[in-house]
């Protein structure tokens, strides 16, 4: 687009909106194939924090063990001394080969084994409760992560479209602002990931199986994942905006330290309204943006002293 066109008419300007909404869709839909085609990885990184969830914290009722066997075999011709490990359960009844020293210690003859078992803890089972949640689910998970991993591509199809109506010093920050803000989103999705959902799930499970049995859908469970991560990205979004508020002399650190009663209390609406109702949630999400905001304040005093 040249300079002559920022004076088309009215329907020449929806006509290049059109040319590129087309393009930045054809990207997302490229996205969404490629998500689609390797939704099986994608939904086993996804659900891999169930894996961190601590066996020893949750409640215990009935419930089933999977056990897993361990032979130790003594290849060697002196005895051996073994020590059981903590979690494993006692050799019942020991072999002949063996010669317990201790309760948790034993004397394995050459050539001789011990055999023991020991819990192996699974992660929580998620299940399908419908013959299409699975193709659903797939084709949902494909959908975000193609939208939100194409961003990047497609927000720059539509700067191409806004960029010449603007001016010099805004052009200038067009592009830093779009890397800033990738980088803020991505941070704020790799919080979630790595602490919030990890946390989230230990503690709903705990909480859960005081009332009931822990039982999740696939379905349910990755909406509430996908919920977060993108929940999580939207908020620390914010510190980008900040950061070239700052830059741009519409906030001064002044302001913000005023304003820091009100920015605790957005943090906490904030957290209340993009997590689900569950207190530790709210806090894992708030804090973080109060931590930021923060930083946003040494940024500010910083920018104004040119240091």
């Amino acid at each position: 687009m040249d300079d002559d066109d920022l004076y088309s008419p009215f329907w020449g300007h929806v006509e290049d909106l059109r040319y590129y909404f087309l393009k930045a869709l054809s990207i997302i839909v490229v996205g969404v194939i490629l998500s689609f085609a390797c939704y099986q990885p994608i939904i086993a990184f996804l659900t891999a924090p169930l894996e961190s969830i601590d066996a020893e914290a949750v409640p215990k009722g009935l419930h089933r063990d999977r056990l897993e066997t361990v032979r130790i075999v003594n290849s060697s011709d002196t005895p051996m001394l073994f020590s059981l490990p903590e979690e494993a359960l006692k050799p019942n009844p020991p072999l002949p080969s063996v010669e317990e020293i201790t309760d948790n210690t034993y004397r394995i003859a050459p050539k001789g084994q011990l055999l023991f078992s020991k819990p192996v803890f699974e992660s929580l089972p998620l299940v399908v409760l419908s013959p299409l949640e699975g193709v659903l689910t797939a084709l949902k998970v494909s959908f975000w992560i193609g939208f939100v991993g194409t961003s990047p591509f497609w927000l720059f199809v539509f700067l191409q479209f806004i960029i010449p109506a603007l001016k010099g010093e805004e052009k200038a920050l067009v592009y830093p602002f779009l890397l800033t803000s990738s980088a803020f989103i991505l941070g704020g999705i790799c919080f979630a990931f790595f602490v919030t959902v990890p946390i989230a799930n230990q503690y709903l499970v705990v909480f859960n199986q005081t009332i009931g049995t822990n039982l999740w859908s696939l379905e349910r469970y990755l909406d509430y994942t996908l919920f977060l991560l993108l929940a999580n990205g939207f908020a620390f979004e914010l510190g980008a905006v900040g950061i070239f508020s700052v830059h741009l002399g519409l906030v001064s650190a002044r302001a913000l330290v005023a304003g820091r009663r009100f920015a605790i209390v957005g943090a906490f609406i904030l957290g209340a309204l993009l997590t689900p109702p569950d207190v530790l949630t709210q806090l894992m999400l708030a804090i973080p943006l109060m931590l930021l905001y923060e930083g946003l304040i040494l940024f500010a005093k910083c920018t104004e002293r040119n240091c």
